[in-house]
């Protein structure tokens, strides 16, 4: 109830309250979801690893996990946390989404090829419906790999593309470097109209009752 109307802090009041008498994993599981909602990612990585000395950990649970791990800048453990929720359900499209987003920025620091961004953006295209944010970082880390001897940047463009027809508000990204020549090549890109498209929810990363989440 108190989530729902955006009153977190009397969320996490009656959670707690109600792990205090009688403790469960779905409950820290839902703390940690209202953390990362309130951005206390570091309150959430305790929650779930809370959840996770309660019983058998899923894919959710190892995607919240390495998402709020990834928002700490523990890019390192959050790959690896990743790693488990992948193989846990290889059909949960926001664990290789955020799996892929955690590679890139680790490539990022560190100025080499993104291969494992590669490796598993693939997949979260693949599974799952249909999705503006996914196939927008596809055509973000492909664009990257053409700065390499190794990329091929020619596909961001149909992934762009795609990203916008399914939602994305291209006007909405600012003054990124990587999208300007994109849409420079292809102008008309930029005067496509967004499309109402169900299912997408631009900053909202809710599936079920798990906060699957990347920025």
């Amino acid at each position: 109830k108190y989530a729902a109307e955006g009153e977190f802090a009397g969320a996490i009041a009656a959670i707690r309250q109600a792990l205090s008498i009688e403790e469960s994993q779905d409950g820290w599981v839902t703390l940690g979801v209202i953390c990362n909602a309130c951005a206390a990612h570091g309150d959430a990585v305790s929650c779930y690893e809370h959840a996770l000395e309660l019983g058998e950990g899923s894919a959710c649970l190892y995607n919240n996990l390495g998402y709020s791990y990834a928002k700490l800048g523990q890019l390192s453990r959050a790959i690896a946390i990743l790693d488990k929720a992948v193989l846990a359900d290889g059909e949960l499209q926001s664990a290789y989404h955020n799996r892929a987003l955690v590679s890139f920025a680790q490539s990022q620091v560190r100025r080499v090829y993104p291969a494992e961004a590669l490796e598993h953006i693939g997949p979260a295209i693949e599974v799952g419906q249909a999705n503006s944010d996914v196939f927008l970082d596809a055509a973000r880390i492909t664009v990257f790999c053409g700065k390499f001897p190794e990329g091929d940047d020619s596909a961001a463009t149909d992934l762009l593309r795609s990203a916008i027809l399914h939602g994305a508000d291209v006007s909405r990204l600012g003054d990124e470097v990587w999208l300007g020549p994109l849409l420079a090549a292809n102008p008309s890109m930029s005067r496509m109209r967004t499309l109402e498209h169900a299912g997408n929810q631009r900053g909202s990363r809710l599936q079920g009752a798990e906060f699957l989440v990347n920025e």
